[in-house]
């Protein structure tokens, strides 16, 4: 098995990683540079047999399988790597009004423009997060950190359920639940992010959409104030 990881990947805080298959040289550098300018980390597989037999990095949060047709041996490649994470799916053939392969997250037409890399990598990430939300609602004695090996035995054993005074709002189950994710981890961000499935960065904007949100809150509050 042929597994290579991008050396951009190899740094003290290592970024989210993209699983990639392409066969063909430039469409696979490409793809490469595109994912790295994102801040994504690399790691290239070299055919469908290795997609079946590699060993997904923890911080792997979608794969890429660029393939030239649909075949037996793609549909169990995209379902073992679903186990892990994401799979979108790169063909050169028109993909308007096209099913993706069974178990496929999505499907995109190479070359793929930066933008529509980025909103389609988004769009699974966030879609599997929301599945992990899912099931952690409807089992919350769950432990969020089952799946992640670098954890520490004390952090691992733990579980814990979220309470309310009122029936929350989706918006607020989300909130809770990362704010204990990320008290699990000690404030981690990447190590919070890694355990619920989405990429750091996308954890990164959510905080900051929160302190802005609430920095807003507060200067309306204290404006009211003033004009009493």
């Amino acid at each position: 098995m042929q597994q290579k990881e991008d050396p951009a990947t190899v740094s003290a805080v290592r970024p989210p990683t993209i699983l990639l298959l392409e066969e063909d040289a430039a469409s696979r550098h490409r793809l490469t540079v595109q994912l790295q300018l994102l801040h994504y980390g690399v790691t290239q597989l070299a055919s469908l047999e290795d997609a079946l037999r590699v060993r997904v990095p923890p911080r792997t949060v979608a794969a890429l399988l660029g393939v030239r047709a649909v075949s037996a041996r793609l549909t169990e490649a995209i379902q073992r790597l679903d186990e892990f994470c994401p799979v979108i799916v790169l063909t050169e053939f028109e993909t308007a009004g096209q099913t993706p392969p069974a178990g496929a997250a999505g499907i995109l037409l190479q070359p793929v423009a930066p933008a529509h890399l980025s909103d389609a990598l988004d769009q699974v990430i966030e879609s599997r997060a929301a599945r992990t939300i899912n099931a952690f609602m409807e089992n919350p004695d769950m432990n969020p950190h089952k799946h992640s090996p670098e954890l520490s035995d004390e952090v691992r054993s733990k579980s814990f359920t979220l309470s309310f005074d009122s029936m929350p709002t989706m918006e607020q189950v989300k909130d809770a639940y990362i704010e204990r994710m990320l008290a699990a981890h000690g404030g981690n961000r990447e190590a919070a992010a890694r355990a619920m499935g989405i990429s750091a960065r996308n954890l990164y904007r959510h905080i900051a959409d929160k302190r802005a949100s609430r920095a807003a809150a507060a200067n309306m509050q204290a404006a009211k104030q003033e004009l009493v």
